[in-house]
């Protein structure tokens, strides 16, 4: 098991992953950022599990959502 997260410890870290919780109003989303890569993110709606926003890094790398958009908080 990797570990446990919950909105009163909203964020793990394992071999240079980041596995988060953020709340968008209403909503909790997951984030997972590649910590060894680079940073690249996807954000999940924690509901539905569909992926809603994807962030890359490097020279053209921008925010790409699927379901709104908006930054990591």
């Amino acid at each position: 098991m990797l570990g446990a997260i919950d909105l009163r410890h909203p964020s793990a870290v394992h071999d240079g992953w980041t596995y988060k919780l953020v709340r968008d109003g209403e909503r909790v989303k997951f984030a997972v950022i590649d910590g060894r890569g680079g940073g690249s993110s996807w954000v999940y709606d924690f509901g539905s599990g569909k992926l809603v926003e994807t962030y890359g890094v490097g020279a053209g790398a921008g925010a790409r959502a699927g379901a709104g958009s908006g930054g990591l908080r």
